[in-house]
């Protein structure tokens, strides 16, 4: 047997795909000689190096459970967004998750919460911190079947470990006296340990609205507005944009 049929049987038992792979790139590649055996080695490792962390990201988004689909470097910076452009960039890092800091996002409908939300998550697994993304009515409806199927301490300590934990559209619909004590608890139990990002278009001051039970509203909002990263977001509806926009073309193509 040739000693690179040896190498490549190697990488097939050992399961490295990429280094066979770009070993066997190296075959074929006739200026391959004039490097050193050590820079050769050193393509092979970090092939398959970069595809692990490559499939360990792409898996990590795909166990995020993200609603849509946003990228970092796709954010855009218009006029009202200019002012925290620093701010958001500074999310993007992820750093607020080492130091154990939550976010809380707010802006009226339409103005970008959900995307840079969810470009944050991807950031964050980009870091290789581990995510979990609900909308507050999913993470209620979860919390309730739980309880109802006797999995509820099962889920609450999973929902401890997340690096990240994604709370989007809070406050879009109510919360009842027995998941407001719930949301409490997962706070209580991540608070000064892991980091947690809330979007509301409602700003904390006035969640006491969507909360039935007041005392618990007031332990919520204790837990989350002291130091805690306020990003605001302001200006015009992106979805309203979009469709005068499209209607702006449309009308051009007809005259």
């Amino acid at each position: 047997m040739s000693s690179s049929k040896t190498v490549t049987e190697g990488f097939n038992y050992l399961r490295l795909p990429k280094s066979k792979q770009e070993f066997i790139r190296q075959l074929n590649d006739v200026n391959i000689h004039d490097m050193c055996f050590e820079d050769r080695l050193c393509l092979i490792i970090e092939a398959e190096t970069t595809s692990r962390q490559s499939n360990r990201i792409e898996r990590k988004i795909r166990e995020a459970q993200f609603k849509i689909k946003a990228r970092p470097e796709l954010i855009t910076y218009d006029s009202t967004r200019l002012t925290i452009k620093n701010q958001i960039q500074s999310l993007l890092t992820a750093n607020f998750i080492a130091l154990k800091q939550n976010i809380l996002i707010s802006g009226s409908t339409g103005v970008g919460k959900s995307y840079i939300t969810t470009a944050i998550g991807v950031a964050a697994c980009e870091n290789e911190y581990t995510v979990k993304y609900f909308k507050l009515s999913n993470l209620q409806e979860k919390l309730t079947i739980s309880r109802l199927d006797g999995t509820y301490q099962k889920l609450a300590i999973k929902l401890k470990t997340y690096d990240l934990l994604i709370i989007d559209d809070f406050g879009l619909s109510p919360i009842g006296m027995i998941n407001s004590r719930e949301i409490l608890d997962i706070l209580d139990d991540r608070l000064n340990f892991k980091s947690t990002l809330i979007a509301s278009q409602i700003p904390p001051q006035d969640w006491h609205s969507i909360i039935e039970d007041q005392t618990t509203a007031d332990a919520i909002i204790d837990r989350l507005i002291h130091d805690s990263i306020n990003l605001n977001l302001t200006g015009e509806s992106y979805r309203k944009l979009k469709a005068l926009e499209k209607s702006k073309e449309n009308s051009n193509l007809e005259n």
